[in-house]
Formats: structure tokens, sequence, C-alpha cells
């Protein structure tokens, strides 16, 4: 039994790329932005060379008022991603991972649009970017 497993572990390290082939070099975005109204605003500004686009894995939104009616935040995503936060009267949040990262259109910033004027609404997200 030990041999097969050993002969299995050879197969895999032939055939497995580098751990510095699976990690992304440079590739790594993150930022964060805040509403206070309906307008879209930005999270991650647009990527610097013309043609990438971001993949999102990650987004964190959370809201500050008082009110108890829950609110949704949009990302501008190919699937306009809709985040709901909800609110007991203390403020809500919303962590969501992405295990199919979100794809943001090419050349354009990562964005987010509440769907009502409330105090203020804070969005991160993270994720990465590549042509």
């Amino acid at each position: 039994m030990l041999a097969r497993f050993a002969i299995l572990l050879r197969l895999f390290l032939a055939i497995a790329p580098p751990a510095s082939a699976q990690e992304l070099h440079g590739n790594f975005v993150s930022g964060s932005g805040s509403a206070t109204d309906t307008a879209a605003h930005a999270i991650i500004a647009a990527p610097s060379v013309t043609g990438n686009r971001y993949y999102i894995t990650s987004v964190q939104c959370g809201r500050t008022d008082a009110g108890t009616t829950a609110s949704r935040v949009t990302l501008n995503d190919d699937g306009a991603t809709v985040l709901v936060l909800p609110n007991a009267g203390n403020g809500g949040a919303n962590n969501a991972v992405f295990p199919t990262p979100l794809t943001v259109p090419r050349t354009s910033a990562l964005t987010m649009t509440s769907s009502a004027s409330i105090s203020t609404v804070y969005c991160s997200a993270q994720g990465y970017v590549t042509n």
C-alpha cells in the first residue's frame, strides 16, 4: 500500500505545476467605496491596461443607518449581482465570497449602486485582473 502511495505521489509531483505558477503574481486587486445616494460609485477603478477585466472573488458591504428595512447594492459585473443588506435598526452587512469569480466588463471599474439613499453604504472588494 505504501509503495502505491509513493508512486502516486511521484506522478503528482511530476505533473503538478510549481507553486510559483499557481500564484497570481501582481494580479491581485482590491478597493473600497461608499455611497449616500443611488448613483453608481467606484469600488475599484478601471484597469490601467485597455482590454483587461476584473474577476471579483469577494465583496463586503455594510450600512450605518438606523432604519429597519433591508437595502440592496447592485454591482456592475456581467450578471448585475445584487447583495441584500439586512437591517434590524443598528446597521447590517453582507460578506459574499464567489468560488466562481464575478466578471466585470473589460476596461470597466467595479461599481456599486445602492437601492436607497441611506446614511452610508460601504463596500470593499477583492479579486484579480487579467486580459
